[in-house]
This record gives C-alpha cells, structure tokens and sequence, in this order.
C-alpha cells in the first residue's frame, strides 16, 4: 500500500514535498535490496556454522519486518528508521555467526555508510546508537560467560573503544553530508528532469504541466522559482495582451469622439493625434504658420509638444511639476486655443505622458470681447450699444440677435420711465407710461402708473387732512392746558400720602426687629431647656446604673455568705477528722477551731453588709423614681418652651412680612408720585407738540397745493382709477 506524501501520521513521518518522498521511497527499495543479501549471508554462516536457530529467530524476522515497514509505509521516516535498525540487526546476527571476526565488524562501517542515500542523518543517528549499544552490552555479556559473541575471545576493552571510535568517527561525517544533501534537495525542490522541462516550457512562454503547478513546493527552491516565474510570466502575457486589446479600443474611440485629443509620452514627443485634432490643425495650418513657419499638421507624430510654443522653457518646467489638471489657452497665428493638460501615470503613480485637449475658441473669444465691451457700456448708462451681426451664423448669429432685442427693449422701457420720473421730479402726478412693455418692463410700467395713481390719492387726501389736523391740533391743545392743572393737584396729594408710609414704614421696621430679638432670645431658652433635659436624661441614667451596681454588689454578698457558710461546714468536718485521729490530729483541730472561728465572723459580716447594700438599693430605687419624675417635668418644659419659641416664630415672620407689604405700598406710591410728576411735565410737553403741529399742519397745506392733481388718463384707461396697482389699493383700506 502506498501513502501519499500528506497521509501519514506524525508518528510515521512523510515526506512533506513529493519528490523527497519520492526519492525516499526508491532508498528504501534498495535498503531491502541489502538487507537480502545480508539475510542471505546469514543464511550462509548458518549453513557452514550451523546456526540455524540465530537466522530463523532473528535474521528472518529481521528481513520480514524491513519488507514489511517498506510495503507500508515507503518513503517514511519510520521506514528509514526500521531499516537502520534492521540492517544492524542483521550485521550483529552476522558477527555472532562469524564468532566476533574482526573482518565482519566493517560490515557495520559499510551499511553505516550505505544509509547516507536517505539524505537524511536520522537513520544514521539511530544505527550508531544502535550498534553501540549492541557491541557494549553484548561486550559485557561476553566477558560474563553467556554464549554471545562480538569480538573474540581474546579481545578486550581497547577494541570495544577503536570499534566504538570508528562508529563515532564516521557519524559525525556522514551526519553533516545527510544535512547537506538534504539542502540541496529542498534547494532544487524537485526532479530535475521535470525542472529541465518547465525551463524549456518557460522559454516558450507556454504553461507548465497542471501536475506541476499543483505540486507544494519548497519555498525558495528553483522548483518554486520556475513555477513563479512561469506563472508571472502568463499572467504578465495576458495583462500585455488585454492592454493592447485596450489601448485599441480606446483608439478607436477617441478617433471617433469630435474632442480633439493629443497624447505625448514622458518626454513631451507626441505620440497621437485623433482625427478630430488633426482636421482641426490642418484647417488653421496656413494661420499658424505665421508665428509657427515649420509646422506640418500631417507630420506630429514624433515632434514635441514645443513645437506649438515659441518659448518651450516654461511649458517644460510646468509640465515636469504638473500633478492634476491644467488648464491654459494660447494665442497663436491669431487662433485662441484652450488646452486642458491631465499627467498619464501608472498604477504606482509613475509618469507615463501627458493626454491634451484642445479646442479652437477663437470664434468665442471674438464675441466674448465683442459682449463684454456692451456690458461696459451698461453698466457706466449705456443702452446703445449693439453687436454686429455681419459674418456670424448659428449660434453666435442667435445669441448676437437676441442680446441685440434685449438692449433695444430695455432702453426702450427705461425711456418710458425716465419721462414719468422727471414728470414726478416736477410735482406733476398726472403723468402716465402709454406705450406698450413687455415683460419686467411691463411690470415697472404698471407699478410706474400704480404709484402715480396712489400718490394723487395720498396728496388728495393730505389736501383734506391737514384742515381737519389743524382744528383737533387746537382742540388737544386746550385739553392739555385742562389736564395739566388737574395733574398738578394729584401730584400734590400723593406727596402728603408717600410722607404718611414713609412714617408707617418706620414703625412697623421697629415692630419687626422686636419680634426678631424676641424670637431670638425663645430659641435661646428652648437651648436651654433642651440642654437641662438632657442633663437630666444623663442623672436618671446614672441613677439606673448606680442601682444596677448595688445589685450586683448584693449578689457578691450572697455569695461570700455562702462561702462562709461552706468553710464553717468544713472547719466542722475537720474538727471531727482531728478528733478521730487522736493525739496526732491535736494540731489540725486547733487549726480546724480557728478556721470555723473565721468563717462564723465573716458570715456575721456578709450579713451586716448585705442589710446595708438592701438598705442602699432601696434608697436608689426611690432616688431613681425621683429622677425620672424630673425628667418627665423637664420634657413638659422643653415641650412649652419649643412651642413659645414657635409661635415667637411666627410673630417675627409675620412682622416681617408685614413690614415688606407696607414697603412695597410705601414705594408703589413713590413711584405713582413719580410717574404723576412725569405725567405733568408730558402734559405741558404734549400742549407745546399740539400748538407745535398746529402750525405744521398750515405748513403742510401749504406744501400739497403745489402739486398738479388733474389726470390725464393713458390710452385704454379709465378715469375712475381702476388701474391703481392692488398693492396700494391694499394700503388704503388698511388706513
């Protein structure tokens, strides 16, 4: 069975890159290939020597499981292992049948050396190993007296060195030749012969086999290079034939569109001209000549850009440090040309050229001049201009015709105007705009007519009204002489009644900073009551303790009576010890006596303090009922003494709240006292305007009778005023 390169397990160890696999695989059929022939050298020796039982237990099986690893797994860094491992195997099996020859040890030198066509040192590493601990182990074994040999019997620990030395020797060479070689291969990364193929393939600019370019390949091998560049190579081959596919059809299109197009490359050579452009140049090529006498327009291609500059310096200078649109026009052989020049540049943002679009404005530019020299003229007053319309057609023709109607029908409207306006200048509102306008000149001359119209009516009415304003001027004026005196009597009287609040004021101030002090001094004795309540709170709960102590100094009493009481009993029993035990327990009764004698006097005692500490308890009780007797009384006078200090609370803030009211009054009359004197200086200022506009109003009379009211109705009009303008028609009925 045959495992692909990715398949295998860790614990197995494909070959990552297939060609390694590969070649690992063609290794291990050689190193079966060897390990036959060494099984049948065995078999050999075993024949000679008859040494059956070592080839069948050991160099059979041995050989069975090399061909057996390979099968399975070929290629694998298993199989290399099994294999360094068989092989020395089956040459210890050999020098046991040779009886530990010297001559047979370089069997194991050789298939040591055999093992680097893994190109790999593993394999190596683990035959070393191997052999060194089979000719240590089976050394010792030997010098025991067991029935294994590897060297012969008279050898000793020198040759187990030399041989041991040899081993190391050639590891530490072929090891470091494994590592190379290995390099080399992932450095090549595949078979060269299928290399040489992808070069030529490369050359010939054709694709490389699918299989090729599907196969994981060493990074940085020449195999990987030559897949990478074949690769870039197509695509950098597809990417030049859509480009020329592109530039085609943007050729095409841009000889199509009527945009006159050029495109010169980075050093300004022109390297296409669409035939817009082109018809263009040669249409006009007789006028450049005049300032340009080598110019050819059916030979651009290849020339600069400079050739449609007689100062080339600049535009190369600007050119070189354009970065986006410019745009300029040109004077040259009396055509005016606009250009607009845009950078070509890459996908990284190098400079290719440039692409230019030019347009022949010279026709514009002409009428340009031609309307911007009428608009001048407009401006500064001047409607008489006009543009000339010989040689133009089109558009131009239209536009000159239409600008040429517009001036004509202002001038003539603005005529119309004039003759009104100067009409008004002269006090005439009788004139009116006859003539027939269109437009915003229609516009005017009706708002023209409106405002005559309604300043005929204004005057007419200021005519009718300044009589009537003169008799209600006089009339107003008597009325403020009236009002003036009666206003002056009101002033007077409110000066007596500010004088009344402002005594008021005082004396309720004066109510009120007592009923603030009194207040202050109710806060002052509710502290106080409050502080007494407390400290009497604190006696009652000193007395509570004090109580609770004389208690506790009973109990303590009782107690010690009790353990007077015990004692006496003892003393007792042992008085009765003493007088069992006779003239021994003579001392200890005298002890015992004195003892007892004691205990009676301390018992007397204990009673004597404890009817005095009951005596004292009862005493506190009734000392504590007293104190809180007095605490409840102090409570009750704190309780009287808050609600004194609330309502003096309320007093004060009433006083105050009065005293604010009556200040309020106070200054509501001084400002009516004000605004009363105020009244009476308007008065007398009110009669001075009234005889004042008295003498206006004949003044006015005066200045309406010079107009000249008599209308003189326009062509189509009534005489009613039906044309007045509905604006100021408006304004009358909101008067």
């Amino acid at each position: 069975m045959s495992a692909s390169p990715h398949q295998g397990s860790f614990l197995i160890g494909n070959e990552r890159y297939v060609y390694l696999q590969k070649l690992a695989a063609q290794a291990d059929r050689l190193f079966v290939t060897v390990a036959v022939l060494a099984t049948v050298a065995s078999l050999a020796a075993a024949w000679h020597q008859g040494t059956w039982t070592l080839w069948l237990t050991v160099s059979l099986p041995t050989l069975a499981v090399i061909a057996l690893q390979v099968k399975l797994y070929p290629g694998s860094l298993l199989s290399r292992c099994t294999v360094a491992l068989g092989l020395m195997v089956l040459a210890a099996a050999l020098i046991q049948q040779a009886g530990g020859m010297i001559e047979v040890h370089f069997g194991v030198i050789l298939l040591i050396a055999l093992l680097l066509y893994y190109r790999d040192w593993r394999p190596i590493m683990v035959a070393a190993a191997a052999i060194a601990v089979h000719h240590v182990l089976f050394f010792w074994l030997q010098h025991r007296g067991l029935p294994v040999r590897v060297f012969t019997a008279d050898a000793g620990l020198g040759i187990l060195a030399i041989h041991a030395l040899y081993v190391a020797v050639e590891a530490a060479i072929l090891v470091p030749m494994a590592v190379q070689m290995r390099r080399q291969l992932l450095d090549v990364g595949h078979d060269p012969h299928d290399l040489a193929q992808a070069a030529r393939a490369i050359a010939q600019q054709q694709p490389l086999p699918a299989a090729i370019r599907a196969l994981e390949l060493p990074q940085g091998s020449i195999a990987h290079t030559l897949v990478a560049a074949n690769a870039q190579l197509l695509s950098s081959r597809e990417q030049d034939s859509e480009a020329q596919r592109e530039n085609l059809r943007i050729r095409s299109a841009l000889d199509d569109v009527t945009t006159n197009v050029m495109i010169a490359d980075a050093e300004r050579r022109i390297v296409y001209v669409n035939r817009p452009l082109l018809q263009m140049l040669s249409d006009v090529q007789e006028d450049l000549r005049r300032d340009l006498p080598q110019f050819d327009a059916s030979d651009l291609l290849g020339k600069t850009i400079d050739v449609f500059h007689r100062h080339p310096e600049h535009q190369a200078r600007m050119l070189a440090e354009l970065k986006g649109t410019h745009r300029a026009q040109i004077r040259v052989g009396g055509h005016t040309m606009r250009l607009i020049v845009n950078p070509v540049t890459d996908a990284a943002g190098n400079r290719l050229g440039f692409v230019v679009e030019w347009a022949d404005r010279t026709d514009e530019v002409a009428v340009e001049e031609e309307i911007a020299g009428i608009v001048r003229g407009a401006v500064a007053g001047d409607l008489g201009g006009r543009i000339r319309l010989d040689g133009k057609h089109g558009f131009l023709l239209q536009l000159g015709e239409q600008i040429n109607a517009m001036l004509a029908a202002g001038a003539s409207g603005l005529a119309h105007i004039q003759q009104m306006l100067r009409a008004l200048a002269e006090g005439d509102l009788s004139r009116r705009i006859d003539a027939d306008l269109q437009g915003v000149y229609a516009n005017m001359k009706d708002d023209a007519n409106a405002t005559a119209e309604q300043l005929s009516a204004i005057v007419r009415q200021i005519q009718g009204a300044s009589d009537a304003i003169n008799t209600a001027a006089g009339e107003i004026a008597a009325g403020n002489d009236d009002l003036s005196r009666r206003t002056e009597q009101q002033a007077a009287s409110l000066e007596e009644t500010a004088a009344s609040m402002e005594e008021l004021t005082s004396t309720v101030k004066q109510n009120a900073e007592h009923a603030h002090q009194a207040n202050q001094l109710a806060v002052g004795a509710a502290a106080v009551a409050s502080q007494g309540g407390s400290v009497v709170g604190q006696v009652v709960t000193t007395m509570s303790g004090i109580a609770a102590s004389s208690k506790k100094i009973a109990d303590i009493i009782s107690v010690i009576d009790g353990i007077a009481f015990q004692t006496n009993i003892l003393a007792l029993n042992a008085a009765v010890e003493a007088a069992r035990a006779g003239e021994q327990g003579r001392g200890f009764a005298v002890v015992a006596s004195e003892v007892r004698t004691l205990a009676q006097r301390s018992s007397t005692a204990a009673k004597e303090i404890k009817d005095l500490i009951d005596d004292s308890v009862g005493r506190v009780a009734q000392g504590s009922a007293l104190v809180e007797q007095a605490g409840t009384t102090m409570q009750e006078i704190v309780a009287s003494v808050q609600r004194v200090t609330d309502i003096m609370r309320e007093i004060s803030s009433a006083s105050q709240e009065q005293s604010a009211g009556i200040e309020q009054v106070n200054q509501t009359v001084t400002q009516m006292d004000e605004a009363t004197q105020q009244n009476a200086a308007l008065v007398e200022e009110a009669s001075a305007n009234a005889r004042s506009m008295e003498h206006e109003a004949g003044e006015l009379a005066r200045a309406v009778a010079s107009f000249t009211l008599e209308r003189r109705p326009p062509s189509g009009a009534s005489a009613s005023g039906g044309n007045v303008h509905p604006v100021y028609k408006k304004a009358q009925l909101s008067r």
